[in-house]
């Protein structure tokens, strides 16, 4: 059986995201394809829980 779950964008709460290459530990990276996003690209479990703002 096949579970398929939503990805939103953390900072934008949207779910139009695609997938965008692989991080340096190998996780999934996506690309929120609104222009209006502050951060387009996003993990979706990062390794350490941080908040990442600049």
């Amino acid at each position: 059986m096949t579970v398929w779950m939503a990805v939103e964008c953390p900072h934008y709460h949207s779910t139009d995201v695609i997938k965008h290459g692989k991080s340096g530990e190998g996780k999934q990276r996506y690309l929120c394809q609104n222009e209006d996003c502050p951060r387009r690209s996003f993990i979706r479990d990062y390794t350490y829980n941080i908040i990442l703002y600049r």
